[in-house]
């Protein structure tokens, strides 16, 4: 028993001295450090604006909210706005404006939105304010909340928006075109605004933010012209623009002319809008062409009925299109006639832009243009027998004397009223076997092949 309690002893030693050692070294470790979490960015800005609309003293029905944003985003963001309209410095569900709707975040870039109270009254209201009138408003977007003062600003379109009736129309003025001053989306699409003296002028600055941003992105910028300026006035020339506007029926001709005398790697199609079952089928059409990586110009008519006749009419330039968790609809577009941003705008069943500034605006058709990647024709090689003699060798002035200047004979018949698919667009487009047979040289819209 003696001898037991002796080994046992030296165990009990050791395992006390161990777990002294474990404890010391318990209470001793290093904790990690944990590094500070990044306070969150707030990225709204302080500069929001509301613009009422006039033409020769005569106010628009509609107010548009301008938000700054401080930061890109890669997703769209909802953006939900309330307008302190009691001044009692308290938000009611009947003062939201903009309520949960999409749209993108970019920096410097203002995301514009109708203001659309649930209550008529609100809104008359807010119009009745007089110029440079303040208004409390608290915007959230994403996780940004903020209260600002949102300030009134009143702008007199006078006759820039006047298109003749069967013209589309309505630019506003803000500088003249130039590439120093561009400001561009997150995507690269430009917002060009109108130009001094040249008024309704939507029509050939809504393609050439379409052209400017493909010639940029595929690397074709060498086909372009070289200022903005000359690419509107160009276009403008083409769309057979006047003071007036441009007729419908001369954007889509007027698009494929400029297409292929510059012999830009571009198929155009139009597309009409369609009903089914009663519901608006061009927005589906435009989110097809979008995440085809097309870029889209859409036609608008301004109508008091979705079956009425149309007064005037007017084009933009589309960015996206998304959807709220409602299922809401929305579009959001580079507008000429309107400051430079983002304008979004939900679009019902029957296809009209809901709060849109200008009148009842409904969709009518788009035109959208996509890379075409010609391959080169290979030259065909001449026989090792046959000799080559000065009557058939080609001289250097030949190619230039052979190649197109205008579009085929074809192009007309493809009009503006008709729907026209990808498939059609490329049917109708000049097939490549047919160059060498007109020219053995091979012109310049079949030997380019630009990077994506």
């Amino acid at each position: 028993m003696n001898q037991f309690k002796k080994s046992r002893n030296p165990i009990i030693l050791i395992s006390l001295v161990l777990a002294v050692a474990l404890g010391f070294l318990f209470l001793t470790r290093k904790k990690p450090v944990q590094k500070p979490k990044k306070p969150q960015v707030n990225i709204i800005g302080d500069k929001v604006l509301l613009y009422q609309f006039f033409q020769n003293k005569k106010p628009f029905e509609s107010i548009l909210i301008a938000v700054p944003v401080l930061q890109d985003l890669k997703n769209s963001s909802s953006f939900t706005i309330d307008l302190d309209m009691n001044a009692d410095d308290k938000f009611s569900q009947s003062e939201r404006a903009v309520d949960n709707i999409p749209a993108l975040a970019e920096k410097r870039l203002p995301n514009t939105f109708p203001v659309m109270f649930k209550d008529a009254r609100m809104l008359k209201k807010l119009a009745s304010l007089p110029k440079d009138a303040k208004v409390k408003a608290k915007i959230k977007i994403g996780e940004s909340l903020k209260e600002v003062k949102a300030k009134k600003v009143n702008v007199e379109i006078g006759q820039i928006f006047n298109p003749a009736p069967g013209f589309s129309g309505n630019t506003l003025e803000a500088f003249a075109a130039d590439e120093a001053k561009l400001s561009v989306s997150h995507d690269g699409v430009p917002d060009l605004n109108g130009r001094k003296g040249k008024p309704n002028e939507c029509v050939p600055i809504s393609l050439a933010n379409s052209l400017l941003w493909l010639a940029k992105k595929y690397k074709f910028e060498d086909k372009m012209p070289k200022t903005v300026d000359e690419l509107i006035d160009e276009l403008a020339k083409d769309v057979k623009w006047t003071k007036d506007g441009t007729k419908n029926e001369n954007a889509f001709p007027g698009k494929e002319i400029f297409t292929k005398r510059r012999k830009l790697p571009l198929e155009n199609k139009k597309i009409d809008n369609e009903t089914v079952e009663g519901e608006s089928q061009l927005w589906k059409r435009i989110v097809e062409e979008l995440n085809k990586d097309e870029d889209v110009e859409l036609f608008i008519d301004f109508k008091q009925s979705p079956k009425g006749k149309a007064e005037k009419g007017h084009a933009v330039t589309v960015v996206k299109a998304d959807k709220n968790k409602k299922g809401e609809k929305f579009l959001i577009f580079h507008d000429p006639a309107t400051k430079q941003g983002n304008d979004t705008y939900e679009v019902d069943r029957n296809g009209q832009i809901l709060g849109y500034p200008f009148g009842k605006a409904y969709v009518n058709f788009i035109i959208s243009e996509s890379f075409s990647k010609l391959s080169p024709t290979p030259r065909p090689s001449p026989s090792p027998t046959s000799k080559p003699s000065p009557s058939n060798t080609q001289t250097p002035t030949s190619a230039p004397t052979s190649a197109p200047t205008s579009p085929p004979t074809s192009t007309p018949t493809s009009g503006p009223t008709n729907t026209v698919t990808p498939t059609q667009s490329v049917s109708s487009t000049q097939s490549p076997t047919t160059t060498p047979i007109e020219s053995p040289t091979p012109t310049p819209s079949t030997t380019i092949t630009p990077t994506p």
